[in-house]
């Protein structure tokens, strides 16, 4: 049985500000795979005035900003060596709970194949309908965000942002199937978000058996 527990799910779904802290209070030791590479980001970001994850969204770039190729592909390089690290953590028997990024499915089959075996992922689901919500979320708080796989394709004469929140629900279909595809289990992510929903609620429904204090 797998003892650590990995999140999984769109940015501002809840992974970080309400499911891993759950976890975290009952004795798991959290990996928040966004802060260790705002660490390896930390010498550029600060030459350049960034700081912290919504400064590091605006470093990435929207995919139609001149920075975004380039960018994005150094982010992704550093959380594919980040999540290496955390396997190997996970393989030296250390009890985890990762917070894994949006983008985590773009790592590659062997990292998603290891991290599926040496831990039970939860997807924290948002329903189609809320997509709009997600996208305001976006826009308003930003994080740091891989499109990838051509999701992002404007139209002749459309202007960029028009075209990103056109592209913006492609780009939760696409990412939701690799999810669903991923996932062990899958919550909604509204229910992480009532204070009665507890960490051990979570592991009784995962099977996954609490640490003792």
């Amino acid at each position: 049985m797998n003892t650590s527990v990995a999140f999984i799910g769109m940015s501002n779904t809840g992974k970080s500000r309400f499911a891993t802290p759950k976890l975290e209070a009952l004795g798991f030791t959290k990996v928040c795979v966004d802060d260790e590479i705002e660490k390896r980001l930390g010498p550029e970001l600060v030459k350049l005035g960034y700081s912290g994850i919504e400064e590091m969204a605006k470093w990435m770039g929207q995919p139609f900003e001149e920075q975004y190729s380039e960018n994005s592909t150094t982010y992704l390089e550093h959380e594919i060596e980040v999540m290496w690290q955390v396997l190997g953590r996970l393989k030296r028997g250390e009890r985890l709970v990762i917070d894994t990024t949006g983008s985590v499915i773009y790592t590659g089959s062997r990292i998603l194949e290891g991290l599926r075996e040496q831990a039970t992922i939860v997807l924290l689901d948002a329903p189609q309908e809320l997509q709009d919500e997600l996208l305001v979320e976006y826009l308003t708080n930003p994080k740091p965000r891989i499109w990838g796989d051509d999701t992002y394709r404007p139209w002749q004469g459309e202007e960029p942002m028009e075209a990103l929140k056109r592209c913006f629900p492609d780009l939760l279909a696409m990412r939701y199937l690799r999810y669903h595809k991923l996932a062990h289990f899958t919550i909604d992510y509204r229910v992480v978000r009532n204070p009665a929903f507890t960490g051990q609620t979570l592991l009784d429904m995962i099977g996954v058996v609490g640490t003792t204090h």
